[in-house]
């Protein structure tokens, strides 16, 4: 009786780290996921910021631009009286012919501004026009992520509302084994021999999503599933295919599809085995 306690401790024990293990994972995996969210919801911010960033600098040229026009109004009417003089004074010829050239010389150089200033404009209205794009694009990428991410717990925390909850006192079977002695100090819940109709590991599907292509069953951590675990799926007797454990809760856990099968072959409480 006391090897026997020794060798059912020392399983404890290892079932205890691998729940353990288990936990740590789950929690790394969750603070990724968390982290990927805050990376992209940083980015959409810093696309943002840079957005309203590009409209002031469009406003200001434009504002630019706009000066520029008022510019070469005005320098229009200059040599237009400047032309004018010209005709009544031609004596005033030679000196005038100077101050127009340099007028003339003033508004080329402001319209060449004016064109690349129209250019520069142009070349940031393009870009902004492709920030918003990739805005749309990893706006439109977040949100399904976290549609997905929601319809998954969703269901998972519906299937378990609607299972029933384990008994915290199982049945024992006619041939159960009995307590550790009271000299150990220590008291173990009786083994429960399964029976030819429900074998030990034995499960049924529970749900299957043919959307993302996997499967929610009645088995889990306390039947000794672990994540990365691979499941083999029964209709009666027969074969049908295998399942990558992807997620484990208590009583419950969810499974990937292993090509071929897939969830067009599948249904609902087809019986589902541990694979040894």
């Amino acid at each position: 009786m006391n090897n026997s306690g020794k060798v059912l401790t020392f399983f404890l024990v290892i079932i205890a780290i691998i729940l353990v293990s288990v936990s740590g994972i789950s929690v790394f995996f969750f603070l990724k996921e968390v982290e990927l969210r805050k990376a992209t919801e940083d980015n959409y911010e810093r696309m943002k910021d840079q957005a309203i960033k590009l409209e002031v600098e469009l406003k200001t040229a434009q504002n630019r631009m706009y000066v520029l026009e008022e510019k070469e109004k005005e320098a229009d009417e200059k040599i237009n009286g400047l032309m004018d003089e010209i005709e009544l004074e031609q004596g005033l010829r030679d000196e005038s012919k100077s101050e127009i050239e340099t007028l003339k010389q003033s508004v080329e150089q402001e319209k060449q501004n004016y064109s690349a200033l129209q250019a520069e404009t142009d070349r940031l209205r393009n870009e902004k026009a492709e920030l918003e794009k990739q805005v749309e694009i990893e706006r439109g990428r977040y949100q399904e992520l976290e549609a997905r991410h929601q319809e998954t717990l969703n269901k998972l925390e519906q299937f378990e509302r609607s299972s029933p909850a384990p008994s915290e006192n199982p049945p024992s079977s006619s041939s159960g084994s009995k307590t550790m002695s009271k000299n150990t100090g220590v008291t173990l819940a009786p083994i429960v021999v399964a029976s030819p109709e429900s074998p030990e590991g034995a499960g049924r599907i529970l749900s299957v999503d043919p959307d993302n292509d996997f499967f929610i069953f009645n088995l889990g951590q306390e039947d000794g599933l672990s994540e990365g675990m691979t499941v083999s799926i029964y209709r009666v007797n027969k074969y049908l295919g295998d399942g990558k454990v992807t997620r484990v809760q208590q009583s419950m856990s969810a499974a990937d599809f292993i090509p071929p099968i897939s969830a067009r072959v599948v249904q609902k409480n087809d019986r589902v085995m541990i694979k040894q």
